[in-house]
């Protein structure tokens, strides 16, 4: 009688099933890793991925935008308001907008990019232009706007890309000087990228007559304005220490939350114009800061019961309604020339996703605080203006052209 095989032992596969399981687990912490690797580094991870490849020596900005049509403006009246010859005397606000332009490939984006454009006009406009509309036209132009990394490096390229975005802002100013303005007093309005180059029209455009006295107030939001820039170069524009003073300046930059980190980054690395015309790092300067709840540059403390309300507006176009206004959302002090907020309660007024240190988020913190500060500051400087100001002269009425005529002397005798 032949006798059973041998059983195999199942224990030679324990060894085999032991190797399977530290592979599993071995991938799923791997997987964790990487997961909390590419979560701790996701800002730079971020910014690798929209960092232009082209040096700007070798690199063709996009074409320039012509300000002489309507193309070119991300609001622009209809109708031009009544010129200053007529009374009251009227207010013009000149709206320089922020970064929009977040995809990577290019230094500069084109003046009209759709994805640009649509986060401007549905998200940021009525959030930011909206607290001053109602004290005058708003003028807002496009422009070739420095893409977001080139406010995340000191690259020579980058100075060049936000070199390049100024001429555009620059000669939209001068447009609007020459074929709009119409004499009428002017608030001059720039958020992120856009206060920066505010900050440089300010300097070149509204130091000298006849500018100076039509100046209600410059905003420059969450600019950095080194104080010996005020004291040496924008002496026409001091800044604003009362709610209703005009021809200053108001400007703060805000660390929300701040950390050790985060105020050493704000301090050091944000940037001003040298009197040459080139960018620099606020590395040892000291900045202005005005509150905008106590609306001095005092380091008081504001409570939150001062805040009138922030703002929430995305995809709210400009002009198609007002958004709805949360009070009570945050404190506000100045401290050594950085503004520090509070975490807001309302979850809509806090920035999210990628980027948050470069990007103007599509909400207004201090919406209904800027709201009423801009319509006494022009209310003041309009009332100045009716009593002292050099009221323009009309324009003379178009000359018409008349059709030759024969003329017949009459005979000699």
């Amino acid at each position: 009688m032949l006798s059973s095989p041998p059983e195999i032992a199942p224990a030679a596969a324990a060894p085999r099933r032991s190797w399977r399981r530290l592979a599993v687990i071995g991938a799923g912490v791997l997987v964790v890793v990487l997961a909390v690797t590419a979560w701790l580094f996701r800002e730079n991870i971020w910014l690798g991925l929209i960092r232009p490849t082209t040096p700007y020596q070798v690199y063709q900005p996009p074409a320039e935008p012509d300000y002489t049509q309507p193309e070119a403006w991300a609001v622009l009246p209809a109708t031009p308001p009544p010129g200053a010859w007529e009374r009251p005397w009227g207010v013009d606000v000149f709206f320089v907008g922020p970064t929009t332009a977040f995809e990577g490939g290019h230094w500069n984006a084109p003046f009209d990019e759709p994805r640009a454009v649509a986060r401007l006009r549905d998200d940021m406009l009525t959030a930011h232009a909206g607290p001053f509309a109602e004290v005058g036209a708003v003028y807002a132009p496009l422009y070739r706007q420095a893409a977001i990394f080139a406010f995340a490096t000191f690259r020579d390229d980058a100075k060049a890309a936000i070199k390049t975005a100024y001429t555009d802002v620059e000669r939209a100013f001068d447009v609007y000087l020459r074929d709009h303005n119409r004499g009428r007093a002017i608030v001059l309005v720039g958020v992120g990228q856009g206060a920066l180059h505010a900050l440089r029209l300010l300097e070149t455009r509204l130091q000298a007559e006849p500018y100076r006295e039509r100046l209600v107030a410059a905003y420059l939001i969450e600019a950095a304005v080194p104080q010996v820039m005020v004291q040496s170069r924008l002496k026409a524009s001091p800044v604003c220490t009362r709610a209703d003073q005009f021809g200053c300046l108001v400007s703060w930059v805000s660390a929300p939350d701040p950390s050790e980190v985060e105020l050493t980054t704000v301090l050091t690395r944000s940037r001003y114009w040298t009197p040459e015309g080139e960018i620099a790092a606020t590395a040892g300067e000291q900045l202005v800061c005005v509150n905008p709840l106590l609306w001095n540059t005092t380091e008081d403390y504001a409570p939150e019961r001062l805040h009138l309300g922030g703002a929430v507006a995305r995809q709210v176009p400009f002009g198609t309604a007002t958004p709805a206004v949360l009070p009570r959302e945050t404190s506000a002090q100045c401290m050594n020339g950085v503004l520090l907020t509070d975490r807001p309660q309302s979850r809509e007024l806090r920035p999210a996703g990628l980027g948050q240190g470069l990007k103007t988020p599509p909400f207004n913190l201090f919406y209904a605080d800027l709201e009423r500060n801009v319509a006494a500051r022009a209310a003041a400087a309009v009332a100045w203006l009716e009593a002292n100001g050099r009221r323009p002269v009309a324009p003379l009425p178009e000359l018409e052209s008349l059709e030759d005529a024969p003329i017949t002397l009459p005979s000699l005798p």
